[in-house]
């Protein structure tokens, strides 16, 4: 159904671009005021030469949220490459059957080529909605032997669990934290600039010490949770620490300055699973990771002593 799904998507994708000629000769043909020259063919009036294929969007992501519940991770890459090549067996069935379909009289030549291949999506639609279930424990026709064998699989459960859990708590904390720090001014007990730089010293060196406690959890997968579970919770603090850093600097222009500092703020977003790919790859061990917490710990300090 992947695979006939992706084939539906780009034959819509790709069927107007068979149509087009059809589209554009009937015009043209009709038309008493015919301007075309021996080296270039006119176009409608209306015509819109731009691709705009917005819609079919939606299919990556969900495809992608299907893969790990569906596909144990030793077998994924034969069926992603099975149900991916359904692209290219689209274009090839949309291309011809348009084509045939434009040098028809069925449903008025050209039209049809939209009419039929719409219609078989609809048809899948239809199919899909009867014989997909989004997770195999839902599924009302799974044997138990095949539910045991992807579960066994896709251990995903749990670990979309386990990587909610440090934003659980970091949304707990960033509440309370929020809260007893609006007290702690208001009885004059902390200055402002005092809130802000203890709730920068929670969300960046308690996330810090965090990392390096990784280093020595070894095969400890409870541990690491926990550790994990912490980090996150504290690095919470930061939506009193510098989220409101630039209101409270320069009122005025807040927006533009937290636009600023996000863009450079993401670099790590991406930068950091480099690394960590960089010292894992084909070295997938606890010491490599110990590297890998290490050069990241290293960092923060850095960072925070120079800033």
């Amino acid at each position: 159904m992947i695979f006939l799904a992706l084939s539906c998507d780009y034959a819509l994708r790709v069927n107007l671009s068979v149509a087009i000629v059809a589209m554009v000769n009937d015009t043209s043909s009709s038309t008493t005021d015919n301007t075309s020259t021996s080296d270039q063919c006119p176009y409608p009036d209306d015509q819109d030469t731009d691709d705009h294929y917005g819609g079919s969007g939606v299919f990556y992501p969900a495809i992608n949220n299907i893969i790990p519940k569906w596909y144990p991770k030793k077998e994924r890459s034969k069926f992603s490459a099975f149900f991916f090549s359904g692209m290219q067996f689209g274009i090839v069935i949309s291309m011809t059957l348009s084509g045939y379909l434009c040098s028809t009289d069925f449903l008025g030549g050209w039209p049809s080529a939209f009419y039929v291949l719409g219609f078989l999506t609809v048809i899948w639609g239809v199919l899909w909605f009867i014989l997909i279930k989004d997770n195999p424990q839902d599924h009302p026709r799974i044997s138990k032997e095949e539910l045991r064998y992807i579960t066994d699989g896709c251990p995903i459960l749990k670990n979309g669990l386990y990587t909610a859990l440090p934003y659980i708590g970091g949304w707990i904390f960033s509440n309370l934290f929020g809260y007893f720090s609006d007290i702690l001014l208001k009885k004059n007990i902390l200055a402002l600039v005092q809130v802000r730089r203890w709730a920068m010293v929670a969300a960046l060196y308690g996330p810090m010490v965090c990392l390096i406690g990784m280093c020595f959890v070894d095969c400890n997968s409870a541990a690491a949770v926990a550790i994990l579970f912490l980090g996150g919770t504290l690095n919470g603090a930061m939506f009193c620490g510098y989220m409101c850093s630039h209101a409270d600097i320069s009122p005025r222009f807040s927006a533009s300055l937290m636009g600023i500092t996000n863009t450079i703020a993401t670099i790590p977003g991406f930068v950091s699973p480099a690394i960590t790919g960089a010292i894992t790859n084909n070295n997938n061990t606890i010491e490599a990771w110990r590297i890998a917490f290490k050069e990241f710990s290293e960092t923060i300090i850095e960072n925070s002593f120079e800033g």
